[in-house]
């Protein structure tokens, strides 16, 4: 029996532009502290991919010294929605929309390639555990928690008791394709936000990196065009920007969906006629959520838990 030491796990990470690796071995101790992002291709579609995922792990491998003869098992995260085996949704996705991912078995296919028994998890889910895990540490079996990942869309992961819930499907905790009330929240005739799985007015179809480039930029750059993402080259480009803009307090970047835009110019170019009343209100409702009570807990209820490649908000459920 192999000491466990000497054998390893190898985790791949597929995103929507990136894919990334990792190493553990039979004690769960980490033999990679860098990230090691190459092309996903996911956009080129299934066989692209996989073979892009294919390339990362040897290059995974390579990096730490390992041959592929002591790797025992792979897990893979890959964006959703797809089933609880893997296999991506028939109305395809944000980070999915070449049409032959529908309906694919990502996970067979990667296991077929590499000729290892792989472990899937979407990648909300597969964020939502680890941010539990690194939360909760030795409690984290007694605990429980919901976690919302904003990326290029916008995943979800529900942790019961230490345990991923996938639901029947494998769809449990999709946040990002849940309907939400769109009454107060666009501006006048803003269209009603579509999301690549096919539904208008979903979550991830307002908050979400693909949101801001296909349904909230467009729309608010054209009544103000002489912000200063107006003049990023593209609303693409743009979009990368809106998150510094927002930590340098800019209004639009901040609130991208606030139909109280008004058409003047406040401070610092922003498109807020009242930026200052906005500003207070952001901390007035932040300040309220950190002061109600939360049985005690050092930690309140609403947190922010920084991951390597998206903002992770967890809710502490008990």
């Amino acid at each position: 029996m192999q000491d466990a030491h000497t054998w390893f796990v190898v985790g791949l990470d597929n995103g929507g532009n990136k894919n990334n690796a990792t190493v553990l071995d039979g004690t769960g101790r980490f033999h990679v502290n860098q990230l090691l992002e190459t092309p996903s291709r996911v956009l080129e579609g299934p066989d692209a991919a996989v073979q892009a995922l294919a390339e990362t792990f040897d290059t995974i491998l390579e990096l730490v010294g390992a041959s592929r003869d002591v790797v025992r098992a792979v897990g893979l995260d890959t964006p959703g929605p797809a089933s609880a085996d893997g296999v991506i949704s028939s109305q395809g996705s944000t980070n999915f929309a070449h049409a032959g991912w529908r309906s694919f078995d990502f996970r067979g296919a990667v296991e077929a390639r590499l000729g290892l028994p792989v472990v899937y998890n979407n990648d909300g889910n597969a964020a939502a555990l680890y941010a539990h895990h690194q939360l909760f540490g030795r409690d984290s079996a007694r605990r429980s928690s919901i976690a919302a990942i904003v990326g290029t869309g916008l995943g979800g992961g529900v942790i019961v008791e230490g345990k991923v819930v996938k639901g029947a499907a494998g769809f449990a905790g999709e946040l990002g394709h849940v309907h939400i009330p769109m009454e107060g929240l666009l501006g006048p005739d803003q269209p009603v936000p579509r999301c690549n799985c096919g539904f208008s007015g979903d979550a991830e179809s307002v908050a979400s990196l693909t949101a801001i480039e296909k349904n909230l930029l467009p729309y608010w750059l054209g009544r103000f065009p002489d912000h200063d993402l107006a003049r990023a080259g593209s609303v693409k480009e743009a979009a990368k920007l809106v998150r510094d803009y927002g930590e340098r307090g800019d209004a639009l970047a901040r609130h991208p969906c606030d139909p109280r835009h008004e058409e003047q110019r406040g401070e610092e170019g922003a498109p807020f006629g009242n930026r200052g009343g906005a500003e207070r209100r952001y901390r007035d409702a932040q300040e309220e959520i950190l002061q109600r009570p939360h049985g005690g807990q050092r930690e309140p209820p609403c947190g922010v838990v920084p991951g390597q490649r998206y903002t992770r908000f967890m809710v502490s459920a008990g």
